[in-house]
């Protein structure tokens, strides 16, 4: 085990006062009708509802957790920022305040090793609101697997717990963490978010800032501003980012964290700065990768949180890993007005009854779907552009009008080989992409 239980009572006596340890055990039919004495013997605890207990400590082989609940509030006691996690505590005192037993063992004795009792997979401490409690231990599984020996502590009367009830307090405690790294952005939450960043030895290395997010839908528009500007569509956020930053959630609490740099965390290490709309602000460093999980600092709280490397891909990426799904995601209904080279095509409309002209002219609007638009969006980004010097005059030049608080997308593109060229979001050059597909586009808009 992590802690010791001297450490664990501690805790407890720190975080809820003292707590009386007075070894109840209660026989059935005190307050139990009769099928409830034929099921159970004896309980640990038979108290009238989960809001009769007021705060426990569990240790077992995962870790130790000391909390409360208290008024309707749930508190957890960390020595880091850590929040308590309300649906995990009650679940446990939901659990705690009627805990039948399968049956005594007669003439057993919980010294003796066979039960498990004297190295115990786990101890539990509860605490009623009343300033009474009690504690109990949890030894080994039973030979045929139905439930766990058990004890009262100090009592040497042995018990069984089926295991439906005994399996609960031998989960990992971190279930009653919030190992969240920031607020939860799903059920309308995303609309609160203001900016994504990501850097990594104080540089940038790229920024998302929201430009709009309609409520009624929770659809939410951010546009890519530093290494350049370029706004996404809604659900290629949605995808690439939205989804990512939603599963982004710590699935282990790593205690007692002396020196982060053996966890790959360092002052240079790759960052995620969260700005909310109330100028709030969550950042995380991003440490080494290891058995399957990256370590993760919430900045600030001096935690470290094991998660999946699979939900840091984002983080540990570039701008231009953002846009693998296309350089222009737009929908066509959110665009008012598309410019290429010389020929503007005007949008007027509704999704349903959509009208193109081009310069002027009317163009059949399937035709355009099929062949302009779809040009525009296979526009793709093979990577970000080097250091590598962008000469001459650009071969395809985009502007795009947009009915999003007035959005404005401007993409320049310069030959750089026969395969490849340059892609400028305005003055900056940001990206490069495949030649073949520009060349696609310059025909489909002659």
């Amino acid at each position: 085990m992590k802690v010791t239980w001297k450490r664990i009572a501690a805790l407890s006596a720190a975080f809820v006062g003292c707590i009386i340890l007075t070894l109840i055990l209660c026989f059935a039919g005190t307050g139990s009708d009769a099928e409830e004495e034929q099921e159970a013997s004896y309980f640990f605890a038979n108290y009238g509802s989960a809001e009769s207990l007021m705060a426990a400590s569990v240790e077992n082989e995962s870790g130790s957790a000391v909390f409360a609940m208290v008024n309707g509030q749930f508190l957890v006691s960390t020595e880091e920022d850590i929040g308590a996690n309300a649906a995990g505590i009650y679940s446990f005192f939901n659990s705690a305040y009627r805990l039948p037993l399968e049956r005594l063992l007669e003439d057993a004795s919980a010294e003796d090793t066979q039960y498990g009792l004297t190295d115990p997979k786990a101890r539990i401490t509860v605490q009623d609101v009343d300033g009474d409690g009690f504690a109990f231990l949890i030894g080994a599984q039973t030979p045929a697997g139905e439930g766990y020996y058990t004890c009262l502590s100090g009592d040497d009367r042995v018990f069984i717990m089926s295991a439906v009830y005994a399996e609960k307090f031998l989960g990992d405690v971190n279930q009653y963490y919030d190992l969240s790294l920031f607020p939860a952005l799903g059920d309308g939450g995303i609309g609160d978010l203001a900016s994504v960043e990501v850097s990594e030895r104080g540089e940038t290395v790229y920024r998302l800032e929201k430009v709009s997010y309609l409520k009624d839908s929770d659809l939410a528009y951010f546009a890519l501003t530093d290494p350049g500007r370029l706004l996404m569509g809604a659900s290629q956020f949605d995808n690439e980012i939205q989804a990512s930053l939603e599963a982004l959630y710590g699935t282990d609490l790593i205690t007692e964290v002396e020196d982060p740099e053996e966890y790959g965390i360092t002052e240079s290490s790759r960052r995620m700065t969260l700005t909310y709309d109330d100028e709030s602000e969550y950042s995380v460093l991003i440490g080494k990768e290891e058995n399957g999980s990256v370590y993760v600092m919430k900045e600030g709280s001096g935690a470290v949180y094991a998660v999946p490397a699979s939900e840091t891909g984002f983080i540990s990426g570039s701008a231009a890993d953002l846009f693998d799904s296309g350089l222009i995601s737009l929908n066509l209904a959110s665009m008012t007005e598309i410019r290429i080279n010389d020929a503007a095509y005007e949008i007027s409309g509704s999704s349903a009854d959509l009208t193109i002209t081009k310069n002027g002219q009317a163009v059949d609007t399937s035709v355009f779907q099929n062949t302009v638009f779809e040009a525009v969006k296979n526009l793709d980004v093979q990577g970000e552009l080097s250091d590598e010097e962008v000469t001459g005059s650009p071969i395809l030049t985009i502007e795009i009008d947009t009915s999003i608080e007035g959005e404005h997308l401007s993409l320049s593109f310069y030959e750089l080989d026969s395969r490849r060229c340059a892609v400028f979001l305005g003055e900056d050059a940001v990206f490069w992409c495949n030649k073949g597909i520009v060349n696609e586009l310059i025909s489909a808009a002659e």
